[in-house]
C-alpha cells in the first residue's frame, strides 16, 4: 500500500485481495488487530504471521496464519502467485524440467 494506503498489489501491479487479517486478542480488547497501519508507521507491505504481540509483553500464538501488514526492508519468505492448472492439481504429469 505504498501509492494509496490500505490498497494492496502483487508485484506486477494486479490489486491483492485474499485477506485474512488478525482480529486482534478479544481478552485484550481486540489488541494487536490489523493493519494496523495508522500511516504514520510506514507499514507498507503484508506477511503471514501467527504470533502477535500482547500487551504485558511477548507474543501469544494464534491457533491460525493471518496477514499482517509491516516494513518493506523486512527480510520475509515470499510467496509467488500461480494460475491453477492441471498440471498443478496433480491431473497431468508435469514435465521433467519444471519446478527446476
Amino acid at each position: 500500500d505504498r501509492r494509496t494506503e490500505a490498497n494492496y498489489m502483487w508485484v506486477d501491479g494486479s490489486q491483492f485481495r485474499h485477506f485474512s487479517w488478525f482480529s486482534g486478542w478479544p481478552k485484550y480488547n481486540n489488541y494487536a488487530s490489523q493493519p494496523s497501519d495508522d500511516g504514520l508507521g510506514n507499514e507498507d507491505c503484508i506477511a503471514i504471521r501467527q504470533s502477535f504481540p500482547i500487551p504485558t509483553g511477548g507474543l501469544k500464538t494464534s491457533n491460525k496464519l493471518h496477514w499482517n501488514d509491516e516494513h518493506c526492508q523486512n527480510r520475509n519468505r515470499y510467496v509467488c502467485r500461480r494460475d491453477m492448472s492441471a498440471a498443478y492439481l496433480g491431473m497431468v504429469p508435469a514435465a521433467p524440467s519444471c519446478n527446476r
